[in-house]
């Protein structure tokens, strides 16, 4: 009786071990899609900062 409950035991607490979860899995194209957002992303930051300059020189403000 006291080896059954000893197995039983074993059994029990092995199966309460961690478990590793896989790693998420992001398919091709949707890398693509994201490489292709962060490219226009860095685009239209560069347009920005181009305007911004743009206007603070026809403005004739200076930078601190």
């Amino acid at each position: 009786m006291r080896i059954y409950s000893i197995i039983i035991l074993a059994v029990l607490l092995s199966a309460c071990g961690k478990r590793d979860e896989p790693p998420v899995a992001i398919y091709q194209h949707e890398r693509e899609q994201l490489d292709k957002a962060k490219a226009i992303e860095q685009t239209f930051q560069k347009a920005d900062q181009d305007q911004r300059k743009a206007i603070d020189e026809a403005s004739g403000a200076e930078k601190p």
